[in-house]
């Protein structure tokens, strides 16, 4: 908690310890808080960043009948302005580690590995095949355990298993920033600029 209101005042965004995770918009249809109980979040940081709003908390639920607790940070981003459809992606060991079974899963039989290796649920299928353009498959499967969900204009993306250490938050919210913009890209069909180069090193 201390390091995460550090962080938040180093970014100059607000910060709450513990707060109601039905509080969020549309809570109560989230695939995120849909499964499990003993739903608790905390440690939420909001502001702004490269003109999104964004927020950042812990999360942690348990499995029904077992003793197993699931703990993660949680990246929330609006995506109203993207107009993204609706879509849920798991990593197949957070599905099968729940006890969750998948619905309206869509495939890529092009992307082997990221079909074995994740679970994309939606139900506008044609949509979210533009959506998940090659880029994005390509991150995907080269950033193992990355999980999000697209409802209510708000993405939410969190790793299996991963609390985000505060020091390198603005990674992780950096990231979500960059999903967004492949997204857009994809929906477009107009390719996603290179980041700039960096500055050349003087002597």
């Amino acid at each position: 908690g201390k390091t995460m209101r550090a962080a938040a005042a180093q970014l100059g965004w607000s910060y709450v310890d513990k707060f109601s995770y039905q509080s969020i918009p549309g809570a109560a249809s989230l695939h995120l808080f849909a499964h499990g109980t003993r739903h608790r979040v905390a440690h939420m940081l909001s502001g702004m960043r490269d003109g999104t709003q964004m927020s950042a908390f812990d999360h942690q639920f348990k499995r029904p009948f077992l003793n197993a607790y699931f703990l993660h940070t949680v990246v929330m981003a609006a995506s109203s302005g993207v107009g993204l459809p609706s879509f849920v992606l798991r990593t197949t060991s957070f599905l099968a580690n729940s006890g969750v079974k998948p619905s309206n899963q869509i495939t890529f039989p092009s992307h082997p590995k990221f079909s074995s290796e994740f679970v994309l649920m939606g139900t506008d299928e044609s949509a979210l095949r533009h959506l998940f353009s090659d880029a994005v498959i390509e991150y995907c499967e080269t950033h193992p355990g990355l999980c999000m969900e697209n409802a209510n204009g708000l993405l939410f993306v969190f790793r299996q298993g991963v609390l985000a250490p505060p020091q390198s938050l603005t990674f992780y919210l950096d990231e979500a920033n960059t999903l967004l913009r492949m997204f857009a890209s994809g929906l477009s069909g107009v390719p996603m600029a290179p980041p700039p180069l960096p500055p050349p090193i003087t002597s």
